[in-house]
């Protein structure tokens, strides 16, 4: 650690500090990352290991831990990144991060992620600073394959063949006409209206699908012995959200994403 260039000192007298009698050496991480670092360092039954759950405090960390090639703790610190409490909120500044440090695995991770929010074409802010203008257009149209995989995903196919909604379907679940536990058929998915405003720029998580379902319309489901159709059960409907989801996963996965690290 000691041995790596540091940043230079404002002048030769500072240069000559000493504590204890030992030489003073400066180093450019703040007090705060460096006792993170050290913390992580020590076995972990000497030390209560730090909570890596801070975005800011995690992207410092990761880069004094590749400066100083500290292996251990540059695996846990890559985890941290691409944790949920880091990657709520922050996905393109962890895409970012992980592209400058040229790590792969978390650039696919925060790239999928980011997804889940909207990437303005005027942004300005750190990120920027972070990415080449090329890469940060790469990754828009990322989004847009995405977005557009996803709207023909759920528009153009029957739920049934969904993910799990086919064995959801011919469970027996109850019809208020027939009286009776009945198998039900989906002809049809979403309304129009739901994926022309919820597929507008970004991919709903389940909890969006589920709220834009409730607020606009629900697809008809029909019984397989009376023919009539009505909204799904509590059960066939939390099949359904997680079906689409899963759908929406499966039509983004097939995407590529230009990395060129």
């Amino acid at each position: 650690m000691f041995s790596l260039p540091q940043v230079p000192v404002a002048n030769a007298e500072k240069s000559k500090e000493k504590a204890d009698g030992l030489p003073v050496v400066h180093l450019s991480e703040t007090s705060s990352t460096l006792k993170l670092l050290l913390s992580m360092c020590y076995p972990m039954t000497a030390v209560d290991q730090p909570a890596l759950d801070n975005f800011e405090e995690v992207a410092l960390l990761l880069d004094a831990v590749i400066k100083y090639d500290i292996e251990k703790a540059e695996k846990r610190v890559r985890e941290a990144l691409v944790s949920p409490q880091c990657l709520q909120g922050n996905a393109l500044r962890v895409f970012a991060i992980a592209y400058r440090h040229k790590l792969e695995l978390e650039v696919r991770k925060a790239a999928t992620e980011s997804l889940r929010g909207v990437i303005s074409r005027g942004n300005r802010g750190l990120e920027q600073n972070l990415l080449s203008a090329a890469k940060l257009l790469d990754l828009l149209e990322y989004h847009d394959k995405c977005v557009t995989a996803a709207r023909e995903a759920v528009s153009t196919t029957a739920p049934s063949s969904w993910p799990g909604m086919s064995v959801a379907l011919k469970a027996n679940q109850w019809c208020p006409h027939c009286q009776s536990k009945r198998g039900f058929r989906a002809e049809s998915s979403a309304s129009g209206e739901f994926i022309s405003t919820t597929f507008m720029s970004r991919l709903p998580n389940e909890e969006e699908i589920q709220v834009a379902l409730e607020e606009r319309q629900w697809p008809a489901f029909f019984c397989s012995g009376c023919g009539r159709g009505q909204i799904p059960s509590p059960t066939l409907a939390h099949q359904f959200v997680k079906s689409m989801f899963h759908k929406i996963a499966e039509a983004t996965a097939s995407i590529p994403l230009n990395l060129d690290l």
